[in-house]
C-alpha cells in the first residue's frame, strides 16, 4: 500500500509539471480555407491566427502573390496575439490579369520575433468563370475618294475573361442595292490572349454617292451571343455629289414603296394570264398622292380591273376614287368615291362615301345595276388619353341581286377613359337597324327591324389578365354579324415563369333572310380549353391544351336541310426548341382525342401532329391527320362515305442568296395524302434575279401531278414570268421643297485680282465644307453639289499651306445651277486678344465669358470677315496681305458691356504674323447715390 501511494503522487506531480511548462510554452495556429475564389476587381480573403498556449505571441506575418494579384494591405503585417486569444484578418486582394491566377497558390506564412517560420499555408486559388471580351477600333482615319482605293480595317478583339474562347467576328456594311454584305472570321482566343485582324475593301462607285460609309463589326460568342459592336465610319471627299444619295441606298425605305411590276402566268397552256400590278405615293402640291392598280387579263376574256384607287391627301382632308373597301360593321365595297376629313389633334375624324356594288372597276364582270351602298362614319377622341372613345356608323345599302333594301346604325363607345387602358377597357356596342323587301312580291310584313348589343371587357394585372367580348344581334340584322350570340371569355394567370389559362367561347348563328331564295342555314359552337405554358429553359418550352368541343349546324342534301353535330375531347401538346446557337429551330404539334361526329355513337379516336424544322436556308415541315376534328370535315366524310379519313403532308425547301445577293433561289417540294380522296406531288421553284439596282426579274415553275382514287391522274404545270421596276419615292413626312446645282472653282489667286486669268493655278485635291458635307476639289479644281435644297449654307475654305479664302454664307434660291469662283489668297496671320476691364467694387455685376464676343476684320471694299475669340480671349485669323480694320462685333455685346475704341488699323503682309493690340471693353459702372447730411 506504502508503494502504491509513492507511485501515485509520483505521477500527478509529473502531470503538474508539465502542464505548467507547456502553459508557459507557444502554441500558435494558422486558420484559413484550403481556397480562395477571385473574380476580377477587388477580393477579400479571411483567415485567423489562434494562440492556444500560455504566452503571448509577438511577430508578423508575410504573404507571397502570384503575379496577377496584389495586396492593398501590402505584404507583411505585424501581429501581437494574447495567450488563448484568436485574431482575425482580412487583407484585400486587387486581380489586374485574372486569366494568369488559374492554378496557382497563395501562401501565408507566421513569424516570430527572432524570423522563426511557426507555420506555412498553402491556399489553392481558384478563378471564377468570367466571359469578357473587349472589340477595339484601331483603324485610323481614312477617307473615300477615288475609286479602286483601298479601306483597311484593323481591330483588336482581347479575352478578359477567365474563360477560353471560340468568337466570330461579323464586318458588315451596305452593298449598292442597299442591303448588308457580310464577312465571318473566326478566331480562338484563350483567357489573357487578344489579337488583332486585318480586313479590307475596295473604294466603289456607290460609296462615293454617300456622305459617310459606315461598317459596322460586332463580336459574337460561340451561343451567338453579341461581346460587342462598333462602328467604323469612312468620311467621303469626293468633288462630285448629290444630296438626294447622302443617306445612301435603301431598298426597304426608299425604293419598295413605289413600284411597278408585269408577269405573265401559264406560258404553257393555250390561254396565258397576264398580271399588271403598280403602287405610288408621291408628294404633290403640298399634299400626299397615292395609288394602286391591278390588272388582271386572261386571253379572250376582258380584263379585270380591281384593288384600284387614286387618294388625294391635304392637310386634314383625304379624297379616294376607285374600289372603295371601307371596315365597318356591315360590308360595304364597290367602284365609288370617299372623302375623310381627319384632325389629329383633337382626335376626330369624320368619313362619308358612296359605291355601286361592282367588285370589277371596269363594269365588265358585274350586272348592269348591282345596287349602291353609302355610309358615313364619325369618330371621336382617339387616342386622347383624358377622354373616352366613340365611333358611329350609318349604313345605306340597295342590294339589286335579293331585291332588299337595308339601313343600319352603330355606335361604339368606351366606358372609361382611354388613360386606364392599360389596365382595364370596357367598351359598348349598340346597334339598330331595319331590312326591307323590295321585290314584286312585297308587302307590308317585309320589314324587319332588328337590333344588336355588346359589351367587351379587358383587365390586366401584375400577374393576372381577363378578357370578355359578347354580342348578340337579332337574326334580321343587317351587319355582318346576323343573327349572332358570341360570348368569349378567357383568364390568364402567370406564375413565375410559368402560365396557366381557362376560356369558354360559345357562337351561335341563327341568320334570318327576307327573300325567300336564301335558306337559313345555322351553327353552334361551344368550347371549353386550359392551358398549361411550361418553359423548361430558355431555349425549350411547350404548353399542354385540354379541350371539349361541341358544333351543330345545318346544311342542305337532296333531302332538304339536315341537321349535323360532333364532340370532341382533345389534348393539345406544343413544343419549341431551338439550339444555343440560334441555327436550329424545331416546332411539334401533338393532338389526340376522341371525337364523336356524325351518327356515332361511340367515340373514335383522332390524332392531329405536325412538325417544322429549320437550319439556316433548310426547312422540313409535315403534318399526319386521322379521323375528323371539325364539322366540316364530317360533312365532307359523309358526302364522300368515308370514315376515319387520313391525311399525310410531308415537304421541304430551300432558299439561298448568291452572286453577291442579285440572285435569289428558292425550291421546294410537297408530298399530300389523302387517303379518301386523292395524292398529289408538287415540286415549286423561283429565281429572282436583280439585273439593276431597281430592276428585279423573277420567273416561276410549278409542277403538281393528282393521283385521284375514282378518276384519271391530272397534271398541272405553270412557268411564270416576270419584271418589277422599283420607282424612286421622296420623303413624304416632310414638304416639298425646291433645289438647284451649285459649281465651285476653287483657284490660287497669284495675283491677288480675284478672278482666274494668267498667272494663277486651279486648286486641285483642295478640301472645303458646304455645311456639313466634306468636298475635294478635282484635277480641275472643280467640285459639284446637285439638288441642294433652297437654304443658307456656310461655305468654309480652310488654310492650305499658305493659301485660304474667306467663309461666307451663301443663299441657295435659283433652279439649274450656280457657279461660283473662290480665289484662294495667300495670306498672313493676324493675332490679338480682347481684355474685360472689371472692377469688383464699382462695375455693375454680369456673367459672360470672352468666347461669347466677335472680332470683325473689314478690308479696304467693305468685305467683313469674322474671328472667333476662344474663352481665353484671344483669336487669330489667316487673311489675304492688305489693309484692314479690326473691330469688336457691338451685336455680340450684352447691354452691361461698353466698347468705346476706335477700330485698330493693320496692315497684313504674306507669310507674316501681325500681333494686334488689345481690344479693350469694359463693364458699366454701379449708379451710387451720394447723400448730403446737414450740419
Amino acid at each position: 500500500m506504502k508503494n502504491f501511494l509513492t507511485f501515485f503522487f509520483t505521477l500527478l506531480f509529473c502531470g503538474l509539471s508539465t502542464k505548467s511548462v507547456a502553459q508557459n510554452e507557444v502554441d500558435i495556429h494558422l486558420v484559413a480555407a484550403r481556397d480562395l475564389s477571385l473574380q476580377m476587381g477587388i477580393n477579400t480573403f479571411d483567415f485567423s491566427v489562434e494562440n492556444r498556449g500560455g504566452k503571448d505571441f509577438d511577430g508578423y506575418l508575410r504573404i507571397r502573390l502570384p503575379d496577377g494579384l496584389e495586396s492593398l494591405n501590402g505584404a507583411g503585417q505585424d501581429i501581437r496575439i494574447l495567450a488563448g486569444k484568436k485574431r482575425y484578418f482580412s487583407i484585400k486582394l486587387r486581380t489586374s490579369l485574372i486569366s494568369k491566377l488559374k492554378n496557382t497558390v497563395l501562401l501565408v506564412s507566421l513569424y516570430d520575433r527572432s524570423n522563426r517560420k511557426i507555420e506555412d499555408q498553402s491556399i489553392k486559388i481558384n478563378v471564377v468563370p468570367i466571359r469578357s471580351l473587349v472589340l477595339q477600333d484601331l483603324s485610323g482615319q481614312q477617307y473615300l475618294q477615288k475609286v479602286g482605293d483601298s479601306l483597311r480595317l484593323r481591330f483588336l478583339v482581347r479575352n478578359v475573361g477567365t474563360t477560353d474562347e471560340n468568337v466570330k467576328i461579323l464586318i458588315s456594311s451596305p452593298n449598292k442595292i442597299g442591303n448588308s454584305i457580310f464577312q465571318e472570321k473566326q478566331i480562338s482566343l484563350s483567357a489573357g490572349q487578344d489579337s488583332i485582324i486585318y480586313s479590307a475593301m475596295y473604294v466603289q462607285r456607290y460609296m462615293l454617292d454617300m456622305e459617310v460609309f459606315m461598317v459596322s463589326v460586332n463580336g459574337l460568342y460561340s451561343s451567338n451571343d453579341f461581346f460587342g459592336s462598333i462602328n467604323i465610319p469612312f468620311q467621303n471627299l469626293s468633288s462630285n455629289r448629290n444630296f438626294n444619295k447622302l443617306r445612301g441606298y435603301s431598298n426597304s425605305s426608299i425604293y419598295s414603296r413605289n413600284y411597278i411590276s408585269f408577269q405573265v402566268n401559264d406560258l404553257f397552256a393555250q390561254q396565258k394570264n397576264y398580271y399588271l400590278n403598280s403602287e405610288g405615293h408621291y408628294r404633290l402640291y403640298d399634299g400626299n398622292l397615292r395609288y394602286a392598280v391591278a390588272l388582271n387579263l386572261l386571253e379572250n376574256y376582258d380584263p379585270i380591273l380591281n384593288n384600284t384607287y387614286l387618294e388625294y391627301e391635304k392637310g386634314k382632308s383625304t379624297v379616294t376614287i376607285g374600289n372603295i373597301q371601307e371596315n365597318l360593321d356591315a360590308p360595304l365595297y364597290g367602284r365609288g368615291i370617299k372623302y375623310t376629313l381627319k384632325d389629329t389633334a383633337t382626335g376626330q375624324s369624320y368619313s362619308v362615301g358612296a359605291v355601286e356594288r361592282a367588285i370589277d372597276l371596269l363594269g365588265f364582270y358585274s350586272s348592269r345595276a348591282p345596287g349602291v351602298s353609302a355610309f358615313a362614319k364619325i369618330i371621336l377622341a382617339d387616342n386622347k388619353p383624358e377622354k373616352k372613345r366613340y365611333e358611329g356608323q350609318l349604313y345605306y345599302d340597295k342590294n339589286n341581286l335579293d331585291s332588299t333594301r337595308s339601313l343600319l346604325w352603330t355606335n361604339s363607345f368606351d366606358l372609361l377613359k382611354q388613360k386606364y387602358g392599360d389596365r382595364l377597357q370596357i367598351q359598348g356596342f349598340f346597334g339598330a337597324g331595319v331590312n326591307q323587301f323590295s321585290g314584286s312580291l312585297h308587302t307590308v310584313d317585309s320589314i324587319r327591324p332588328s337590333l344588336a348589343t355588346g359589351l367587351k371587357i379587358n383587365y390586366k394585372a401584375k400577374s393576372w389578365s381577363f378578357s370578355s367580348d359578347n354580342f348578340i344581334s337579332g337574326n334580321y340584322y343587317p351587319g355582318s354579324r346576323r343573327g349572332a350570340a358570341q360570348f368569349y371569355q378567357r383568364i390568364n394567370r402567370r406564375v413565375n415563369k410559368f402560365s396557366l389559362g381557362a376560356g369558354y367561347t360559345f357562337s351561335r348563328s341563327t341568320p334570318e333572310y327576307i327573300n325567300l331564295r336564301f335558306n337559313n342555314l345555322t351553327s353552334q359552337t361551344m368550347r371549353y380549353d386550359l392551358n398549361f405554358g411550361i418553359p423548361f429553359s430558355t431555349f425549350i418550352n411547350g404548353s399542354i391544351n385540354p379541350s371539349y368541343t361541341s358544333e351543330k349546324g345545318s346544311y342542305i342534301s337532296l333531302q332538304g336541310i339536315e341537321s349535323l353535330q360532333s364532340e370532341s375531347w382533345i389534348g393539345t401538346v406544343l413544343a419549341n426548341l431551338r439550339s444555343r446557337n440560334y441555327r436550329h429551330n424545331i416546332f411539334l404539334s401533338f393532338e389526340p382525342g376522341m371525337i364523336r361526329s356524325g351518327r356515332d355513337k361511340v367515340p373514335r379516336f383522332a390524332l392531329r401532329s405536325n412538325f417544322n424544322y429549320s437550319y439556316g436556308n433548310l426547312g422540313i415541315y409535315g403534318t399526319y391527320q386521322k379521323g375528323n376534328f371539325q364539322i366540316y370535315d364530317v360533312l365532307s366524310s359523309i358526302f364522300m362515305n368515308i370514315k376515319d379519313n387520313t391525311r399525310l403532308s410531308l415537304g421541304g425547301r430551300f432558299q439561298k442568296d448568291i452572286l453577291e445577293k442579285k440572285l435569289h433561289i428558292n425550291v421546294g417540294a410537297n408530298y399530300n395524302l389523302n387517303k379518301g380522296y386523292a395524292d398529289a406531288y408538287t415540286i415549286n421553284t423561283s429565281f429572282d434575279y436583280r439585273l439593276f439596282k431597281n430592276t428585279l426579274l423573277s420567273t416561276n415553275f410549278q409542277y403538281s401531278v393528282y393521283l385521284a382514287k375514282q378518276a384519271e391522274p391530272y397534271h398541272y404545270n405553270n412557268l411564270r414570268l416576270g419584271v418589277r421596276q422599283n420607282l424612286r419615292s421622296a420623303d413624304l413626312e416632310s414638304k416639298s421643297t425646291p433645289t438647284g446645282n451649285i459649281k465651285v472653282f476653287c483657284f490660287y489667286d497669284n495675283n491677288d485680282d480675284g478672278i482666274f486669268d494668267i498667272g494663277d493655278e486651279k486648286a486641285a485635291d483642295y478640301g472645303f465644307s458646304i455645311g456639313n458635307t466634306f468636298f475635294i476639289t478635282d484635277h480641275q479644281g472643280v467640285s459639284s453639289f446637285k439638288n441642294l435644297p433652297f437654304g443658307d449654307y456656310v461655305l468654309f475654305f480652310p488654310l492650305k499651306g499658305e493659301y485660304q479664302a474667306a467663309s461666307f454664307t451663301f443663299k441657295m434660291n435659283a433652279r439649274g445651277t450656280t457657279v461660283l469662283q473662290i480665289p484662294l489668297n495667300r495670306t498672313g496671320r493676324i493675332a490679338g486678344t480682347v481684355e474685360l476691364n472689371y472692377d469688383p467694387q464699382l462695375s455693375v455685376k454680369v456673367a459672360v465669358s470672352l468666347d461669347q464676343f466677335r472680332v470683325m476684320v473689314r478690308d479696304s471694299t467693305g468685305k467683313i470677315t469674322m474671328a472667333k475669340v476662344d474663352k481665353f480671349g484671344s483669336y487669330q485669323l489667316n487673311i489675304a496681305a492688305g489693309k484692314y480694320e479690326i473691330f469688336i462685333d457691338k451685336e455680340s455685346l450684352p447691354e452691361s458691356i461698353i466698347y468705346h475704341m476706335d477700330p485698330i488699323l493693320v496692315d497684313v503682309t504674306i507669310a507674316k504674323t501681325i500681333s494686334v493690340p488689345p481690344i479693350e471693353i469694359e463693364v458699366k459702372k454701379k449708379k451710387i447715390d451720394i447723400k448730403k447730411f446737414g450740419h
